[in-house]
């Protein structure tokens, strides 16, 4: 990957407590220098101890170098680690040529968290046909595992133009396997997959032939027709006796058998990625209902690309007011309220690849009316009321579980994660690149707050943010493009109905509010108004356009829908759900 760039994020809000730490570090002078190769960088211990994990090791313990003002580090950078080092001071990102690399490798070994979001950012920005391969590859070592699925997406899809790069001959095999068993392959034909393995066995041919047949299984011979083509390049096996009869064998069978295969046999792998907009909960029942985007109507199907239409399993349980979480082709429900006896610490999983839910580990405390987001392969889970909801206290606990990203656990356990700075329920909890929002909701006092904070990875302490222009709770709440939209929602508001028996009621939302995470406003901005105000819906990104549906207003649950369009700030309805949902979950699942 090539760069020579300064990234600038010194106008972002979570990053100005840095540079307060920097303004008050210098006024005392430097205090260690590091040496890599003789070269020398001047900095503060300070600054060092509190944004890494390696330096406050370094500097805290009994280790030889606590006493020394110089540090040699062997075997890294000089370039990259005063990047590195240098975005401590100015949060300026300058990458060198050719060393992302090594400064993603060097945020790793300095356990310099903050610097995780940063990087996922230049990353995910940087992706083209060219580098995608290498991206996916060092996003997959060091656990960034949003950019690496998401360069992984972008493989399959631009598959035709990315077989002509020369990354894709260097890439491994392990990579390319799961490349060709992968359930959505954008490829114009099985010649070109095929074509595709024999250059990349060709390219390395005394080490690849071992790997032709575990290549050829999922290669499809009866969708081929360039056979000629294939036995005249037969001549790259000639010294390698065993592949040579295995791929003749298989160039045999498929001429012979072509038209004899059966049409079961083709696997599901088709030439898009299709992604539906998922709506589930929000009433009584169990059921849930797919709607593809500016597509037909809602409705309990899910249509499969290369199979029947089957029914969408329903939930295991049928909550009231859990959580909601996705990712990928997976829509987790936490907690909540069942319908039926038993307490909120149900947690459960669908795979729509599958139609398939599945319980997971129980929540430690029972909570409802929390919220939840996943985060690579960890789901937060943060605020809500406590087990008896009648005596509406909320909790500033935060929980996560770790995943495989396939909706297996890892560790098969919760584990508590540093406290909100208040107390929350009925809020929203975002993640841009690997940084939490809280945003909202009720407080302590049972009261609407427009109270924002935020957590950087890495860090034990909540950071307050710019609060919302108006105090909201159970609104609606997505990230686009780096963008947090929260819309509709409810308050409390001096009733003006002289027949009311009390003087407060809660108001039914209908604006709007966008804050900017890049730009270095502190404020949030009104957007284009809902129509109408509603309250406890739900919204989900799809095709760069905001859906929100379901909800509550004064004629009671809605199954009204509408599309927000970013771009030109106005909305637009569209089909309504076929049931009408409040506190529901909506979520963008990918389909193949």
């Amino acid at each position: 990957m090539e760069f020579n760039e300064k990234f600038d994020f010194s106008g972002r809000v979570y990053f100005s407590y840095l540079l307060d730490a920097v303004v008050s570090a210098r006024q005392t002078k430097y205090d260690v220098i590091l040496n890599i190769d003789d070269n020398k960088i001047h900095c503060h211990k300070s600054i060092l101890c509190h944004e890494s994990e390696f330096f406050l090791l370094m500097f805290t313990t009994d280790m030889m170098e606590k006493k020394q003002e110089t540090i040699s580090l062997k075997g890294i950078s000089y370039e990259a680690t005063k990047s590195v080092i240098g975005f401590l001071y100015t949060c300026e990102l300058v990458v060198p040529p050719n060393e992302m690399c090594e400064i993603v490798r060097l945020v790793d070994m300095f356990q310099i968290h903050i610097l995780r979001p940063v990087c996922a950012e230049i990353l995910l920005n940087s992706c083209t046909v060219s580098n995608l391969i290498s991206i996916n590859c060092l996003a997959a070592q060091y656990r960034y595992h949003d950019v690496a699925d998401e360069a992984f997406s972008l493989i399959l899809q631009d598959f035709t133009e990315l077989i002509r790069q020369p990354e894709f001959l260097e890439a491994s095999f392990e990579l390319v396997l799961s490349i060709f068993t992968a359930e959505c392959l954008c490829h114009s034909s099985e010649n070109e997959c095929i074509r595709a393995i024999l250059n990349w066995i060709q390219y390395d041919v005394n080490t690849r032939h071992v790997h032709l047949v575990d290549l050829l299984e999922h290669v499809l011979p009866f969708e081929i027709s360039c056979w000629n083509e294939l036995e005249a390049r037969a001549y790259m096996l000639e010294a390698h006796g065993d592949s040579l009869d295995v791929f003749n064998n298989w160039i045999a069978r498929g001429r012979k058998h072509s038209n004899e295969f059966r049409s079961e046999q083709i696997r599901k792998r088709g030439n898009r990625l299709q992604k539906v907009c998922v709506a589930v909960g929000g009433l009584e029942g169990k059921h849930m209902e797919v709607k593809v985007p500016r597509g037909a109507d809602w409705g309990p199907y899910i249509n499969y690309l290369h199979t029947a239409s089957v029914p969408a399993e329903v939930m295991l349980h049928p909550h009231k007011w859990p959580a909601y979480a996705s990712r990928q082709r997976l829509l987790y429900v936490i907690g909540g309220r069942l319908y039926v006896e038993g307490e909120p610490y149900i947690v459960e999983v669908f795979d729509i690849m599958k139609n398939t839910w599945t319980e997971l580990p129980h929540l430690p405390t029972a909570v409802d009316c929390a919220a939840a987001v996943c985060v690579d392969h960890r789901i937060y889970l943060t605020g809500g009321y406590k087990a008896h909801r009648s005596d509406l206290q909320v909790t500033d606990k935060v929980w996560f579980l770790d995943t495989d990203g396939q909706g297996n656990v890892v560790g098969n356990e919760w584990k508590e994660g540093p406290a909100m700075s208040v107390g929350r329920a009925s809020h929203a909890l975002i993640n841009i690149n690997g940084i939490l929002f809280a945003i909202g909701g009720v407080d302590a006092a049972t009261e609407a707050t427009n109270h924002v904070e935020c957590l950087l990875p890495g860090n034990n302490q909540w950071m307050p943010m710019p609060g919302l222009l108006e105090k909201r709770a159970h609104f609606a709440c997505v990230a686009f493009q780096k963008k947090i939209y929260v819309m509709g929602g409810e308050r409390k508001v001096p009733s003006t109905d002289t027949n009311s028996s009390g003087n407060i009621y809660w108001e039914h939302m209908h604006t709007v509010e966008m804050f900017d995470t890049e730009s270095s406003s502190d404020s949030w901005q009104y957007r284009s108004r809902m129509r109408p105000g509603q309250t406890r819906s739900a919204a989900t990104v799809i095709d760069n356009r905001i859906y929100v549906a379901g909800g509550l207003n004064d004629s009671g649950r809605l199954g009204l829908a509408q599309m927000y369009n970013p771009a030109t700030n106005n909305w637009h309805a569209i089909t309504s759900m076929k049931f009408n949902r409040s506190h529901l979950g909506l979520a963008t699942l990918n389909l193949y």
